[in-house]
C-alpha cells in the first residue's frame, strides 16, 4: 500500500467509492474476493464488525449518556475538554465554512464536544453525532473514531469504507490523544461529506491531537497553539497542488507513524475544501427534555404536600405510578422528579403524549419497527419509546386517549416485560419503570367500556392525585413569586412583583388551565410590564375582567388578600424553622428569592413581631 491510494481518492472519489461499495456488498454476502483497493486496516475492521454482529444498515449512533446527566459526565472529563477546546476553536478558524465537524471524544468513544458550521450540524440530527453518543467500533462499526481507538493510531475512513450504511455519505479522520504516560485519553476527529475527502484532513487531526497532548502535559516549550498553526501552515491549500510534505504526511497516515514538526516560517493559510455540488444542507436542531427534581415543585397546601410526600416515597421503588389530575397541574413535573430521585436516574427519561399521536402511528411510536415493515419505514428501522427508555423511565401522558387495540398491546408488553418491533422477529427484554398520567376519570372510562379494566389495575398500583390550582389558593402567590424571579433574571430586571389588585385577581380567578395557565400569564405580564410592577393592564382579558368588579367584590377580595398575606408569612416562618434559620435553604424550599425572605424579616423586625 502506498501514498498514491489516498491521493487517488482525492481525484477519483466517486469511482473509488463505487468500487469500495461493491467490495463491501461482496463481504456482507460472504463471497471471497481480492482487492487492491480495500485497505487492510479497513478489511480487518469489517471482520471485527461481522464477529460482533454489528447491523450493517445502522444509521444512528446510540446515546449512551442520557442528556439529563451529560453535564455530570462532562465534569468528569473537564481536564481533557479544557485542554482541547481552545485548540479546537483555533482549528475551526482555519477550516470555517468547510462543513467539517471537529469532534472531541474520550477514551470510551463517547463524544464530549462537537464544533463546526451549520451545514455540518445536519450530521447531528440525522445520525446522533451528539455529546453523549458512543462511536466505538462495538457501537457503530468501522469509523475513524472507533477504529482509531481500537488501533491507537491515526485513521481516515472514507465513504463506503464504513461498515454501516448510515455513514457512507461521510469521510472522517481521527487521531489519538495521549497523556504524559502514553495512555490514550481521547480522540480528535474531523468529519464531513465524502466528496470533500482530502488527506490533509487527517494531517489536521494529527496536528491538533499533538497540540492537545502538549497542553495536557503542561511542559515548558513552544505554545501548542503556535505549533498547531505552523503544522497547518505546512499543508496544501488547493485541490491540484500537493505540498512538499504530503508524501511524509500520507505515509504517516497509512503506517500510523508520528508526523515530524513543521517549518514555522510559512504563514498559515486557510485550508482548501472542495465546494458542495448539492449546496448547503439545512441545519437541523434537536430538542432536549427539561430536568426537574422535587426541589422544583413549589407548594405549601396540605393536600398538595401529601401528594409530594407520596411521590418521594414511591421514587425509591420500581412500582408503576398513575398520576391523576386536570391538565396543567404538573403531572410531567412529578414524573421527572420521581425519575430523578430513583435508582434509574442515570437512565433515560422518555415521554410520550398518547393524545398527540395519530392512532395509526401510536404502535410504531411505542414499539418501533424494522426496515421494510411498512411503506415509508426508515432505512434500518427505528426504535420505539419502550426501547429508548430501557434501563430508565417511560412516561405515558394522557394514557386515557389510547384506543382499545393499543391498550391490549400495552398490557401484553407490561405483563411479559418485553416488546417486538413492528415487522420484527425477535423480542427485546424490557427493564423500565412506567409512569402513566391522565386527566380522565379512568374508573368512569372502565365503566363506559372505553378503557380495559385489566390494564387499569395494572397501571393503578400507586395512584397520586394532584389537586387543581383553585383548590390550593395558598400556593398561587408562592408559585407566582418563583416564576417572576425567573423572568426578572431572564429579562435583566432588578425584580418583578405583582400589584395588590393583581394579587386579588389571581386569588379569585378559577385557573381552569391550572399551573400551566398561571405560568403563561406571568410570562406574558413580565414581558408586557415596562417596569418592576405588574398591574391589571398587563394581564390577558379573561383575568382583567376580574379586576372590574363592584365595591363589595373588591372588599371581599381584599379580605382574601389579607388572609393570603398571613398565609405567606406563616409559610416563610415555617420554612425558616425547618431550615434552622438558614435563609438560602428556606428560600429554595419555598421557591422564592433570598431577598423575599430578608424583606419579610425586616418587616417583622420593624413591627416588633415575635413568632413562636
Amino acid at each position: 500500500m502506498t501514498a498514491h491510494y489516498l491521493a487517488g481518492i482525492l481525484y477519483n472519489w466517486g469511482e473509488v467509492k463505487g468500487i469500495l461499495g461493491q467490495q463491501r456488498e461482496q463481504f456482507l454476502r460472504g463471497e471471497a474476493h481480492q482487492s487492491s483497493v480495500l485497505r487492510p486496516v479497513i478489511g480487518e475492521s469489517w471482520k471485527r464488525c461481522r464477529t460482533m454482529g454489528i447491523n450493517p444498515n445502522m444509521n444512528k449512533a446510540p446515546q449512551v449518556v442520557p442528556l439529563a446527566y451529560l453535564g455530570d459526565y462532562l465534569k468528569e472529563k473537564q481536564e481533557l475538554v479544557s485542554a482541547a477546546l481552545p485548540l479546537m476553536h483555533l482549528l475551526h478558524s482555519f477550516i470555517e465554512g468547510s462543513g467539517f465537524m471537529i469532534t472531541l471524544v474520550d477514551a470510551e468513544g463517547i463524544i464530549l464536544r462537537v464544533l463546526g458550521d451549520a451545514e455540518g450540524y445536519a450530521l447531528i440530527g440525522e445520525h446522533g453525532f451528539l455529546p453523549g453518543a458512543s462511536w466505538t467500533e462495538e457501537a457503530v462499526g468501522t469509523n475513524a473514531i472507533g477504529t482509531c481507538l481500537r488501533l491507537d493510531q491515526p485513521v481516515q475512513v472514507f465513504a463506503t469504507e464504513h461498515f454501516c450504511a448510515g455513514w457512507h455519505g461521510y469521510t472522517c479522520s481521527a487521531a489519538p490523544i495521549h497523556d504524559r504516560k502514553g495512555n490514550i485519553v481521547g480522540v480528535l476527529d474531523l468529519t464531513g461529506y465524502d466528496y470533500r475527502v482530502h488527506p490533509h484532513n487527517l494531517g489536521l487531526a494529527i496536528a491538533t491531537a499533538r497540540a492537545i497532548e502538549t497542553q495536557l502535559a503542561r511542559t515548558i516549550g513552544p505554545d501548542p497553539g503556535q505549533e498547531l498553526t505552523a503544522a497547518i501552515g505546512a499543508m496544501a491549500t488547493g485541490p491540484t497542488k500537493i505540498s512538499s510534505r504530503d508524501p511524509e504526511l500520507l505515509q504517516a497516515i497509512l503506517e500510523g507513524q508520528p508526523l515530524g514538526p513543521a517549518p514555522a516560517s510559512r504563514p498559515a493559510p486557510r485550508v482548501f475544501v472542495p465546494s458542495s455540488p448539492a449546496g448547503n444542507a439545512a441545519a437541523k436542531t434537536t430538542t432536549r427534555p427539561g430536568r426537574y427534581t422535587f426541589a422544583d415543585i413549589i407548594g405549601q397546601d396540605p393536600n398538595f404536600l401529601d401528594a409530594v410526600g407520596l411521590a418521594k416515597r414511591v421514587a425509591a421503588t420500581d412500582s408503576t405510578v398513575l398520576l391523576l389530575g386536570e391538565s396543567g397541574t404538573g403531572k410531567e413535573l412529578f414524573a421527572q422528579a420521581i425519575h430523578n430521585q430513583s435508582h434509574r436516574r442515570r437512565g433515560a427519561f422518555v415521554a410520550l403524549n398518547c393524545g398527540a399521536i395519530p392512532r395509526e402511528l401510536i404502535a410504531s411510536e411505542l414499539f418501533g419497527y424494522v426496515e421494510g415493515a411498512f411503506t415509508g419505514a426508515k432505512r434500518g428501522g427505528s426504535p420505539g419509546k419502550f426501547e429508548l427508555a430501557n434501563g430508565g423511565t417511560l412516561f405515558l401522558d394522557e394514557i386515557g386517549e389510547l384506543g382499545l387495540e393499543m391498550q391490549v398491546a400495552l398490557l401484553r408488553a407490561l405483563q411479559e416485560r418485553q416488546i417486538t418491533r413492528i415487522g420484527g422477529l425477535w423480542p427485546l427484554p424490557l427493564d423500565i419503570r412506567l409512569i402513566a398520567a391522565t386527566s380522565r376519570n379512568l374508573r368512569e372510562e372502565v365503566r363506559a367500556g372505553r378503557f380495559r379494566q385489566d390494564l387499569y389495575y395494572r397501571l393503578n398500583v400507586i395512584s397520586i392525585t394532584l389537586p387543581p390550582l383553585r383548590e390550593r389558593p395558598g400556593d398561587i402567590l408562592l408559585i407566582a413569586q418563583s416564576k417572576l424571579a425567573h423572568w426578572a433574571e431572564k429579562l435583566g430586571r432588578k425584580e418583578l412583583r405583582l400589584s395588590r389588585p393583581v394579587e386579588e385577581v389571581f386569588l379569585n380567578y378559577s385557573w381552569p388551565g391550572n399551573v400551566r395557565e398561571l405560568e403563561n400569564v406571568l410570562e406574558r405580564a413580565s414581558v408586557m410590564a415596562p417596569g418592576t410592577v405588574i398591574d391589571l393592564s398587563h394581564l390577558p382579558p379573561e383575568l382583567t375582567a376580574w379586576g372590574e368588579r363592584g365595591p363589595a367584590s373588591r372588599a371581599a377580595a381584599r379580605r382574601v388578600g389579607k388572609n393570603m398575606e398571613q398565609i405567606r408569612e406563616e409559610a416563610i416562618w415555617t420554612a425558616l424553622q425547618k431550615s434552622g434559620g438558614n435563609v438560602s435553604l428556606a428560600a429554595r424550599c419555598l421557591g422564592v428569592s433570598r431577598a423575599t425572605i430578608y424583606r419579610q424579616l425586616k418587616k417583622w423586625e420593624a413591627e416588633g413581631c415575635c413568632h413562636a
